[in-house]
């Protein structure tokens, strides 16, 4: 499956499969805030290579009178109205993409990879083009990321990462509060695939601005071994 965008020989591009959810939008955030919670609410758990948010919900928070589960918050697309990018999540797209063009001198193709709710799927994909335009081109509904066609993907879940880097792609894991990063490095090592996964350092939220924030020379090392390039 290759992403919608202009034709151009694979050879020639670098695609770049970004994640909409935690990634592209902070759409945490707003999700705990309905049930009075904030990221500082959920941690990662002992053994897991990420925490059920949904079960932190239940167990945390008071039942919403809007949402009658936890996860039919997701179902309603009106949450993507107000839904913002992570600070500097732009400007370290932008970082990415000189890297890439400068080592590689491939053209750069990003584009979204997110998996979808019907029923809050235009209105997502709306938000994300209102905040993008033409910087994201292209969109890929599925859960099974691995088995779309890029060279990278941007994502908060380990187990699209440790997909993505078992079907001989690379990924970058965002930060989430509900990852273990330690159990996810054990599992990766099992799989042989550590050496495709950058676990980018970082508070969520905060990363971007880090990498962006960071010397010339600093930057560029973060950015060879997220690309492999």
């Amino acid at each position: 499956m290759i992403p919608n965008t202009t034709a151009i020989a694979r050879d020639k591009v670098y695609y770049v499969a970004v994640d909409i959810d935690l990634v592209a939008l902070d759409t945490l955030t707003p999700w705990l805030a309905h049930y009075g919670l904030t990221v500082d609410d959920v941690k990662p758990t002992e053994g897991k290579i990420w925490t059920d948010i949904v079960s932190v919900i239940e167990e945390k928070a008071e039942p919403s009178s809007v949402y009658e589960r936890p996860y039919d918050y997701w179902c309603d697309g009106s949450i993507y109205e107000n839904a913002h990018p992570h600070r500097d999540f732009m400007k370290f797209l932008g970082f990415m993409n000189n890297h890439i063009r400068a080592t590689t001198k491939k053209e750069v193709r990003f584009f979204f990879c997110s998996t979808c709710v019907s029923s809050h799927k235009p209105e997502k994909l709306h938000r994300v083009k209102q905040v993008y335009g033409d910087v994201v081109q292209g969109f890929v509904d599925t859960s099974c990321k691995h088995l779309v066609d890029f060279d990278l993907l941007l994502d908060d879940s380990p187990d699209q990462c440790v997909n993505a880097a078992i079907a001989g792609k690379r990924a970058m894991l965002c930060p989430s509060p509900a990852n273990n990063l330690e159990e996810l490095s054990r599992v990766a090592e099992v799989y042989g695939v550590r050496d495709k996964i950058y676990m980018l350092d970082g508070e969520y939220g905060e990363c971007f601005t880090d990498v962006c924030g960071a010397s010339v020379f600093e930057r560029i090392e973060t950015l060879t071994q997220i690309t492999g390039v």
